[in-house]
């Protein structure tokens, strides 16, 4: 046989054999795993003389193979996202990654885990976006844990699933207001979400330095931090919002509809919109005094009052 033709017989047991691993990966019990630890390693881009110190990694794998990383140490906060090729008996994943900081990548490597499923060390390496080699080793116990219930997979960051609202994303701002609820998490993704899944929510706040999410019913107008990304709901372009064609409104007017919630918005437009996004909200009033926005689940009259503007859905 001639060396074409070995050449051929080679490339189909090569499919052949990637063909088989897919399906016992497939078949294999992918536990699903979460934790954040401290430790030491080190981050390098090879041909720059450029090697950082670790001190910090989050690992998000789930039962379906797919899998993100964060990685913090001395000027490094970088993010990765990709999916699990094998899981070994050894309790030895060996993953590919797609997405380096939003960045395509042919990053790889494997992450190996102790006997009771405790990370015990990460490697990774490959030449795009460059040259990148990746080693870290915990210290201590797992810091944290996954929350119950997070979403494996999550709407794209910006469209809620019903496409009511835009859920805006600000790298570097920092947003203040009334505090719905806290938690830890080494992912802004987890943030998005839960922002994006609580009626409530009106925005959120994550802090990379402090890997804490702040869900927020109020919220101020941002400011300049570097250690920060933020996002507020606004109504998209086909529900009203930022406009009047989804509401009856009118200036010096008090709906008398029940109230289910009040929020402090900057003006009368904000108050609207937070109602355009919300599906249990028919109707709303603003005090332009006290800047308190008043959603409200039921249609009632219009009263003249000083000082209110409301609105009601259209049928």
């Amino acid at each position: 046989m001639n060396r074409n033709n070995w050449s051929l017989r080679g490339r189909m047991q090569v499919a052949a054999a990637l063909f088989l691993s897919a399906g016992a990966l497939a078949a294999q019990a992918i536990p699903e795993l979460y934790g954040r630890y401290h430790g030491t390693g080190y981050f390098e881009m090879r041909g720059s003389n450029d090697k950082r110190d670790l001190t910090e990694v989050a690992i998000d794998l789930r039962p379906t193979g797919a899998l993100e990383i964060a990685i913090r140490g001395r000027n490094v906060d970088t993010r990765m996202s990709g999916r699990v090729t094998e899981w070994s008996a050894k309790h030895q994943a060996h993953i590919v990654l797609d997405r380096f900081d939003g960045q395509p990548t042919d990053v790889h490597g494997y992450i190996r885990f102790d006997d009771r499923l405790g990370f015990e060390h990460l490697a990774l390496s490959g030449k795009k976006p460059g040259r990148i080699h990746v080693s870290f080793d915990p210290k201590g116990p797992n810091l944290e844990r996954a929350r119950p219930g997070t979403p494996a997979v999550q709407p794209p960051v910006g469209q809620s699933p019903n496409g009511s609202f835009e859920l805006t994303e600000e790298p570097g701002t920092i947003r203040r207001g009334t505090e719905l609820n806290q938690f830890r998490t080494g992912f802004v993704r987890d943030c998005v979400a839960a922002c994006r899944n609580d009626d409530r929510c009106q925005g959120y706040t994550y802090l990379t330095d402090e890997t804490r999410c702040y869900l927020l019913a109020t919220v101020s107008a941002g400011e300049a931090n570097r250690n920060a990304t933020s996002g507020v709901k606004r109504a998209s372009s086909n529900v009203g919002g930022s406009g009047t064609s989804g509401f009856d409104v009118r200036p010096g007017m008090n709906q008398t509809g029940r109230d289910f919630s009040d929020v402090s918005t900057p003006d009368a437009e904000t108050c609207m919109d937070s109602c355009a996004i919300n599906t249990r909200c028919r109707a709303f009033t603003y005090n332009q005094d006290s800047r308190v926005c008043y959603l409200k689940e039921s249609v009632g009259e219009f009263r003249s009052s000083s000082g209110r503007i409301s609105g009601a859905r259209r049928n």
